[in-house]
């Protein structure tokens, strides 16, 4: 609000600032978000990987791949495909974005089983057969984080902030850092072409 008013003031619209002097609580700027480091994020993959096929696929989209739980819920058995030999995933980003990404071949292992013999419809189903929905998910990732012994709160957007944090400090071949690019939607890009 006192932004506004400066504004105000600066484009002669308000003599003063009714703001001016009014005092404002200072702002924590350091990160309180939960982190998986890799050990726990290697024991969520692993307890994923011994429990339901659907929960494997799940936290591997989100964990190794980076979705959103959106992304992930929203996506289609029909959009599954393989371009350029990588199995791939077609999705609509936030905004409507429609984008192809490339799968982790964990991933692309675990939808194959958790898919099974379906050939349309829904990637991810809820228990009463219709989509799963993001609610749905954050209960899936929260009870492999229970099983995998994480104690701390453990959501969809932290397994996708795991992998940014990897993207960023991973080296690709020549020793270049992908950090620089890691926190764009892009990220996967990279890490592809250093793969070759």
């Amino acid at each position: 609000m006192a932004g506004f008013y400066r504004y105000a003031v600066e484009e002669e619209l308000l003599d003063h600032s009714p703001a001016a002097h009014v005092r404002r609580p200072r702002l924590d700027y350091e990160s309180h978000a939960t982190g998986l480091d890799r050990n726990e994020l290697g024991a969520l993959l692993v307890a994923a990987g011994l429990g339901p096929p659907a929960e494997h696929a799940l936290i591997s989209l989100l964990a190794l791949n980076g979705l959103r739980v959106s992304e992930a819920t929203g996506a289609d058995i029909e959009a599954l495909g393989i371009e350029r030999g990588h199995r791939t995933l077609v999705i609509t980003r936030k905004g409507g974005k429609v984008v192809t990404i490339p799968l982790a071949p964990r991933t692309a292992r675990a939808l194959d089983l958790a898919i099974g013999e379906r050939t349309g419809g829904p990637i991810f189903l809820a228990s009463d057969g219709r989509r799963l929905d993001r609610h749905g998910a954050g209960r899936i990732v929260r009870r492999v984080a229970r099983r995998a012994g994480i104690t701390e709160p453990v959501g969809p957007y932290t397994l996708r902030d795991a992998f940014i944090t990897a993207v960023s400090q991973a080296v690709a071949p020549g020793g270049r850092r992908l950090g620089t690019c890691a926190r764009r939607p892009q990220a996967w890009r990279l890490s592809l072409r250093a793969a070759r």
